[in-house]
């Protein structure tokens, strides 16, 4: 029995566990649903219209489906899971009216389609908007998912999503086909709020007018300019029309825009404000306005912060003069009681010191009367004595004086005795030379007479001698002695002459010293006068005193111990008035300063109302007159350069590169078109709001620009072209690279910025810029250019710069360089430090330097295929040049460049130029030559003439003019052509004669009107025309054929008329004399 329950418990508990398992797999089944025929997806579509209904849901497709012949209505709503497995829909088409459309209208926040393409196309006719071929609408997941067909529409037209909402998410989805849309148009999203990440277009975007009628005459400037009957098509873009959203490592190979037309036109985003990363473009560009390679126009980030505006700033400042006020009142009531008090101690220190000074003037008033008489004594002595030293005082005066005298003279005496030292000195040193000269003279005379005397005994020992030689010797030797004297003589003439010298010297010596002594009989006498003076002053002094001395003493009773206590109670009591006074001193000089410091304060604060009232006055009055556009720029603040490369989400573009050709009229980059709000829509759109709202708000906006490559060329036809942004309002642009060439016919061009307000730092140009004036490697103009490098070619009129054509006069420039010196950094002029040019390694050398910049190649395209990228370096020649592929009908030339110094990284097209059929060399009336043939645009043709002579193959003497003609091409390796010479004269025949290398020789050739025309494969041909004449054997042969005619004549005449015989043989005596007539004509 337990056996049995055990096993009837385990079957029991089997059973349990058998229907745990299958219940998931009932409900999995329920929530799952296959599509596999159209009809099957048309019930998906019935049962969506409840939005609940498909949440939780799967949904599996296993069949590529048609909806070519079924009235397919759109999903209304899904929020499940779409699995497409790969498979196809369709031939959805999609007409009619109404908004939000696709195969689903919406897909809800938690839905994911996934591996799904759909093809079709849609085009309402009315309630244009949220269009794409997937989805209307999208807040969940699109993954990987395909587009393929035509849509048409007004506002957010995209070929796979519509609207990509807040949240939602595109993974690896693409489009190809066509979009057209009036705003918000993309290949994949028309706009985004959400995330696309890996999306791709290759489709073509807005490449056709939008009206009825297109217009292609958008091109006149009057026209754009007025903007009359232009589209306004705005914000279109190859992967996203409009994006606030996050566009990651998206690729456009598509065209977008049509030529002229459209504003905020991007290769990838028409316009964005927010992140767009890592993306690649390169389709095709153009628009009218704010036109990119990548954006079209980047939106700033946007912070709205609220401050105090002027009534709350009033309200402040009205309470903090209440409370100044009252703190005023308040010192005025504790300062009046406390010099009340002050006041009080003072008037009674006061009438204490009344008290004592009055007991004290009694006291001096009784020991005065006691001593009267002896006090008036000496009142008069003291008279007497001043009356006598009157008296005394002048002769110290007149003591004074000779004293003066007396050094008057001692002055003169030194002044003389100084002369008579220099005379001194004067007579010694001549002395001194005087006696040198006289020692010289002596010894020179002590020399000579010993000579003389040997000299004499010679002559006489010779005399007696008698021998002439030696006379004559003797007497030479005499005469040489005597010289000698001579000069002793002269030497002892001017040692005498030397102590005259001397004793002249001595006798002004003497002259000095007499007038120095007459000097001192002066002064001895001042020296007299002044002891007379002082004697006489001496015995004034002297009977004074004695006088004084003899009269009686005087004797005054000293000042008693109650005149002083007196005094000591006087004293005291005054320091004590003094301090009383000094504490009310002090104490209204504090409550002055306190009073006068609130008062101050009670000022300023009227101050600051009044100013602020006054501010606000003056603001309003300027905001006043100034465009609602111009008071919106002046609350904007721009923190760009505050930006954290890494954090920065909203409104930047990072590592972008774009390779696409990119054509406008103004704003045109390689990157964005533009840096700036768009102040035709709503500002508060997209906005941030920091703070408490209130009338004073700033608008603080931050955009960035960084690591993006443009390498497709940019070309504009009015203003604001440039490599990486053609306007930048706003902004920072940092490390960006430019390699294309940049043009305009307007003006502001650069290699990274047509213009910038913003910044622009570590960024590389590397490319040709032309426009008609404010050209710059790096910008046209700018405020702020830091640590930039350009490699450039400039073009423009005025305003040229290899950094910049101009800036502002507060601009920030420092450590930008550049290669050449020509033209200078900033406008035509290089700064040190600045904008400085550098030699290409130098420009090259460090460790960030982009590769591709520092790579110089020249790339040869023949129509539009590259024909061969040549590497060069900087300021050399190229070696060769590469063959050009030849083109049917057509000469080939590569562009006329100095190729022998290249500085430039540059792509060059070939020119096919059409061949010419015919050349001459005259320019005016009807060509004496030209020739006929397949010519290149460098072939020239001359000819010259000269006489000449030759001899034919008859040996018969030939002459005539001979013309020498010369075809040149340089582009053609082989040439034939026919020459037309004009002939002289139409009527007549003529023969051609070509010189060849064996002589000349007779060639066929025809007649066409005036002309003779032959043909010829050589580069010079000479030959010569001349006229033909007969030969004799043809005269005889025509007599002969004219005699035998008129005998024929004759016979019939005479067949008719019987003609005599003599008139016959008279007849052909007549015909044979003709013969002989013209055998005589000359040949």
């Amino acid at each position: 029995m337990k056996t049995c329950m055990k096993k009837l418990t385990a079957l029991l508990m089997a059973a349990v566990l058998m229907c745990t398992l299958a219940v998931p797999g009932i409900l999995a089944a329920e929530n799952t649903i296959t599509i596999k025929t159209v009809e099957d997806l048309m019930d998906l579509s019935r049962n969506c219209t409840l939005d609940t209904w498909s949440r939780g849901k799967t949904v599996i497709l296993e069949n590529d489906l048609d909806l070519q012949r079924t009235d397919f209505t759109p999903i209304p709503t899904f929020g499940g899971t779409f699995q497409g497995n790969g498979h196809k829909i369709s031939g959805l088409k999609l007409g009619g009216s109404g908004n939000v459309r696709g195969l689903f209208r919406y897909i809800q926040s938690g839905a994911t389609v996934q591996d799904l393409t759909v093809a079709g196309t849609i085009h309402p006719s009315d309630r244009q908007n949220d269009l794409g071929l997937l989805a209307g609408s999208n807040a969940g997941r699109v993954l990987n998912c395909a587009g393929l067909g035509t849509i048409i529409g007004d506002n957010r037209i995209g070929g796979l999503i519509g609207t990509n909402e807040t949240g939602g998410e595109l993974v690896s989805s693409r489009f190809s086909g066509s979009v057209t849309g009036k705003h918000s148009a993309g290949g994949v999203v028309g706009e985004n709020h959400g995330t696309m990440t890996r999306c791709e277009n290759s489709g073509s975007i807005n490449t056709k007018d939008l009206e009825d009628n297109p217009k292609t005459d958008y091109t006149g400037l009057a026209q754009l300019n007025s903007m009359d009957n232009i589209p306004a098509y705005t914000d279109i873009g190859g992967v996203v029309g409009l994006s606030d959203g996050t566009v990651q490592s998206c690729v456009n190979t598509g065209t977008v825009g049509y030529d002229q037309i459209g504003y905020n036109i991007g290769g990838v985003a028409g316009r964005s404000s927010g992140w767009l990363d890592g993306c690649t473009n390169t389709g095709a560009v153009a628009g009218r306005k704010d036109v990119g390679g990548i954006v079209g126009q980047l939106e700033p980030e946007v912070l709205k912060t609220f401050s105090q505006d002027f009534l709350d700033k009033l309200l402040t400042q009205l309470d903090s003069l209440q409370d100044v006020m009252d703190r005023t009142a308040n010192h005025a009531d504790s300062i009046s009681d406390s010099v009340h008090h002050q006041m009080n101690d003072l008037s009674a220190k006061t009438r204490t010191v009344k008290d004592i000074a009055k007991d004290l003037t009694d006291a001096m008033t009784d020991w005065a009367n006691g001593n009267i008489d002896q006090i008036n004594e000496l009142s008069a002595r003291i008279s007497w004595s001043l009356d006598q030293l009157d008296d005394i005082m002048d002769d110290a005066v007149q003591l004074t004086e000779e004293l003066d005298k007396l050094i008057e003279q001692l002055e003169l005496v030194r002044q003389k005795l100084v002369t008579a030292s220099d005379v001194g000195n004067t007579a010694i040193d001549d002395f001194q030379s005087a006696v040198k000269d006289l020692q010289a003279a002596a010894a020179k005379l002590a020399a000579a007479l010993p000579a003389i005397n040997s000299a004499v005994k010679d002559v006489v020992d010779a005399l007696n001698g008698g021998d002439p030689d030696e006379i004559a010797a003797a007497l030479e030797k005499l005469s040489n002695a005597l010289n000698g004297l001579s000069d002793s003589a002269s030497s002892l003439d001017a040692a005498l002459k030397s102590i005259k010298q001397a004793l002249d010297s001595l006798e002004r010596l003497g002259r000095a010293v007499d007038a120095a002594l007459r000097q001192l009989e002066y002064v001895n006498r001042a020296a007299e006068r002044v002891s007379k003076k002082l004697n006489d002053v001496a015995v004034g002094l002297n009977d004074m005193i004695h006088e004084l001395s003899e009269k009686p003493d005087i004797k005054i009773d000293p000042i008693g111990p109650d005149i002083t206590d007196k005094g000591d109670a006087l004293n005291d009591a005054m320091d004590a008035l003094l301090d009383s006074g000094d504490a009310l001193n002090r104490l209204l000089d504090d409550s002055a300063d306190t009073l006068i410091g609130d008062l101050k304060a009670v000022n300023s604060q009227f101050r600051s109302i009044t100013n602020l009232i006054r501010s606000e006055k003056s603001d309003w009055e300027a905001d006043r007159d100034k465009s609602l556009e111009a008071q919106i720029k002046d609350r904007f603040q721009d923190l760009s350069d505050t930006c954290d490369l890494e954090k920065q989400h909203d409104g930047r573009v990072s590592g972008s590169e774009n390779s696409g050709t990119v054509t406008g009229n103004t704003n045109i980059g390689g990157i964005l078109g533009s840096i700036g709000l768009e102040l035709d829509f709503s500002v508060e759109d997209d906005v941030t709001k920091v703070g408490d709202s209130s009338l004073n708000f700033r608008y603080q906006a931050r955009a960035l620009v960084s690591g993006c490559v443009n390498n497709g060329a940019v070309a504009g036809k009015d203003d604001y072209s440039g490599g990486i942004v053609g306007l930048a309002e706003l902004g920072r642009v940092t490390a960006c690279e430019s390699y294309a060439a940049i043009s305009t016919d307007g003006s502001y061009a650069g290699g990274i910025t047509g213009s910038s307000y913003g910044s622009v730092d570590n960024s590389w140009a590397k490319c040709s810029v032309s426009a008609a004036d404010y050209v710059g490697g790096i910008a046209g103009y700018a405020e702020t250019l830091t640590d930039c490098r350009a490699l450039t070619t400039l073009t423009a009129d005025a305003y040229v710069g290899a950094i910049a054509g101009d800036v502002s006069d507060d601009a920030t420039v420092s450590g930008n360089r550049f290669a050449g010196a020509i033209p200078g950094g900033i406008d035509g002029i290089s700064y040190a430090g600045l904008a400085a040019p550098v030699d290409f390694d130098t420009l090259c050398a460090g460790e960030n330097v982009p590769k591709a910049f520092t790579q110089l190649e020249l790339t040869f395209r023949a129509d539009g295929q590259i024909v061969e990228v040549v590497p060069f370096q900087y300021g050399r020649a190229l070696d060769r040049l590469p063959d050009i592929p030849a083109k049917k009908g057509c000469s080939a030339a590569w562009p006329d460049i100095d190729y022998t110094c290249l500085t430039a990284s540059q792509t060059l097209d070939a020119i096919y130029t059409p061949y010419t059929s015919a050349l001459t060399d005259s320019t005016d009336g009807l060509p004496q030559l030209l020739v006929d043939g397949s010519f290149s645009s460098n072939a020239t043709v001359s000819h010259t003439t000269e006489p000449v002579t030759w001899t034919d193959e008859k040996n018969a003497t030939r002459s005539g003019e001979a013309v020498t003609v010369t075809v040149e091409d340089p582009n053609l390796l082989e040439i034939s052509y026919t020459v037309h010479y004009r002939l002289p004269d139409t009527g007549k025949r003529y023969d051609l004669w070509v010189k060849t290398e064996t002589g000349w020789e007779k060639q066929d050739s025809t007649v066409d009107g005036s002309y003779l025309l032959f043909t010829s494969d050589r580069e010079t041909v000479t030959f010569c025309v001349q006229e033909r004449t007969a030969s004799p054997l043809l005269w005889v042969l025509l007599a002969v054929l004219n005699l035998l005619a008129l005998m024929l004549a004759v016979i019939r005449i005479r067949k008719k008329r019987g003609l005599p015989r003599h008139r016959l043989l008279k007849k052909l005596r007549n015909a044979r004399s003709a013969k002989h007539d013209k055998e005589a004509l000359p040949k």
